[in-house]
C-alpha cells in the first residue's frame, strides 16, 4: 500500500541512484576543464576547443532525455529491474572506456554516447516511484528523489576535484565506475516498484494539437532548455579564465549544484502556496536577468558566488514545475505522455546550447570574452520566459490569482 515503510525504503534506493548516476554528469565540467587545460602530458590528442568539448556534455545531456522516453516503454513492458541492470552494467563500463580514451572522438562516445544513454537507463525507471510509493508526502518524496541528482552532484565534483590531484584523470574515472556499478547494484537488485503500469504510449505528438497550452508550455520549454546547462558546464571553467585556481573553480560549480538543488525543494513550496506558474515565471525571469545583468560583472570571487546562487535557485523552478504544469492540462489518463513530451522535448536545447555557447567564447579568441556568451544565455533565458506571459493569461486573466 502507499505511505507503507516500503516506502520510504524505496526512496532511498531512489535517492542513492541519482545521488551516483546523474551527480555524475555535473562533474562534466571538471574534465572539460582538465581536458582543456591538459592538466596531464598527452591526455587527448589534436586540438581542442571550448565547443568541440562541451559538446560532449551537450550530447550525454541530450540522449539522457531523448533515450528517457524509451527507457519509459521498456519498463511499461519490462518492469524496473531490466533496464536498471543495463544502465547498471553500462554506465561503470562506459566511464572504464573513457579512461583509455587517447583522441577526441573517444570521449564523444563513451563521455557522451555511452554515458547519456546508460543514465538514462538508471534514472528514468525510478522516476515515478515517489508518485507510486506515497500519497500524503508525495511532494516531499519528490523533491527528495531530484535532490539526489544535485547533492551527488556536490559531492562528486569535490571528490573529483581531489582525485584529479592525486591520481589523476583516468583513474578518477576508474574510481567512479567502482562506486558506480556498487551503488547502483545495491539498488538495482532492492529497488521495487508499488505497482506495474499498463502499457501507454509515451511520446504522443498528437497531445500538441488537442492541447494548444501543452503546445505553448512545450515551446516555452524547449527554448529555455537550450541555456539551462550552460552555467553548469562553464561556470569552473570561467572561474579559471579569471584566474582563481581549480579548487576555487570546483568550489563554484559546487555552490551552483548545491544552490539549485536548494531551490527545487524551496520553490516547491512556494509553487504550492502561491502558484505553479507564478513561480515558474519570476524564477525563470530572475535566472535570464541574473545572467544579462549579474554574469558579466562577476569578476571576482564575491559576486561570481552570489551569481551561483541566485542563478542556481532560480533555475530549480524550470527543473520541477513544467513537468506539473503539463500533467495538470491534460486528462489523468494521458498525464504520463505529457510529462514524458515535456522531459523528451529538452534534448534538442541541450544539444545546441552549450556548443554555441562555447563556440562564442572561442570566436572573441586571441583576446578571449565571455561576454557574448553570456548575453547569448541571457537572452535565450528571456525569450523562454516570455512565452509564458500568454500561457499564464490562458490559463486566468486575473494578474493576483494563484495561478
Amino acid at each position: 500500500p502507499r505511505d507503507h515503510p516500503r516506502a520510504w525504503l524505496n526512496l532511498i534506493l531512489a535517492f542513492i541512484g541519482t545521488f551516483f548516476a546523474d551527480g555524475y554528469t555535473y562533474t562534466w565540467s571538471l574534465y572539460q576543464r582538465a581536458y582543456l587545460d591538459r592538466t596531464e602530458p598527452v591526455l587527448i590528442h589534436g586540438n581542442l576547443s571550448n565547443s568541440s568539448l562541451a559538446m560532449i556534455g551537450s550530447l550525454c545531456m541530450a540522449l539522457f532525455l531523448g533515450v528517457g522516453l524509451v527507457v519509459g516503454t521498456l519498463v511499461r513492458y519490462y518492469g524496473v529491474f531490466r533496464p536498471l541492470l543495463l544502465g547498471t552494467i553500462l554506465l561503470p563500463a562506459s566511464l572504464i572506456l573513457a579512461s583509455f580514451s587517447t583522441e577526441l572522438w573517444h570521449l564523444y562516445l563513451t563521455q557522451g554516447v555511452l554515458v547519456g544513454i546508460s543514465v538514462s537507463l538508471c534514472l528514468f525507471p525510478m522516476v515515478h516511484l515517489p508518485s507510486q510509493w506515497f500519497r500524503k508526502r508525495q511532494a516531499l518524496a519528490s523533491g527528495l528523489f531530484y535532490f539526489g541528482t544535485c547533492a551527488g552532484g556536490v559531492v562528486q565534483m569535490q571528490v573529483t576535484q581531489v582525485l584529479f590531484q592525486r591520481v589523476g584523470v583516468r583513474w578518477s574515472l576508474r574510481i567512479t565506475a567502482l562506486a558506480i556499478l556498487l551503488s547502483m547494484t545495491l539498488v538495482t537488485c532492492l529497488v521495487r516498484e508499488r505497482i506495474q503500469h499498463a502499457f501507454r504510449r509515451v511520446f504522443d505528438w498528437t497531445l500538441l494539437r488537442r492541447y494548444p497550452r501543452l503546445a505553448l508550455l512545450t515551446l516555452m520549454v524547449s527554448i529555455y532548455t537550450i541555456s539551462f546547462m550552460v552555467p553548469f558546464f562553464f561556470l569552473p571553467s570561467y572561474a579559471s579564465f579569471l584566474g582563481m585556481s581549480d579548487d576555487v573553480g570546483a568550489w563554484v560549480g559546487m555552490t551552483l549544484t548545491l544552490s539549485n538543488g536548494a531551490g527545487r525543494v524551496g520553490l516547491g513550496w512556494v509553487a504550492d502556496r502561491y502558484g505553479h506558474v507564478n513561480t515558474l515565471l519570476i524564477s525563470c525571469l530572475i535566472a535570464g536577468l541574473t545572467s544579462l545583468l549579474l554574469w558579466p560583472f562577476a569578476l571576482s570571487l564575491g559576486p561570481l558566488l552570489a551569481y551561483a546562487i541566485i542563478h542556481g535557485i532560480s533555475l530549480a523552478g524550470f527543473v520541477i514545475i513544467p513537468p506539473i504544469l503539463a500533467a495538470s492540462l491534460v486528462p489523468l489518463a494521458e498525464g504520463s505522455s505529457a510529462v514524458g513530451l515535456i522531459l523528451g522535448i529538452q534534448f534538442m536545447g541541450e544539444l545546441v546550447g552549450p556548443p554555441v555557447f562555447g563556440a562564442l567564447i572561442d570566436s572573441t579568441a586571441p583576446n578571449t570574452s565571455y561576454l557574448p556568451a553570456e548575453m547569448f544565455a541571457g537572452g535565450v533565458c528571456i525569450l523562454g520566459t516570455l512565452l509564458l506571459i500568454p500561457f499564464r493569461w490562458y490559463l486566468s486573466r486575473s494578474l493576483w490569482s494563484r495561478v
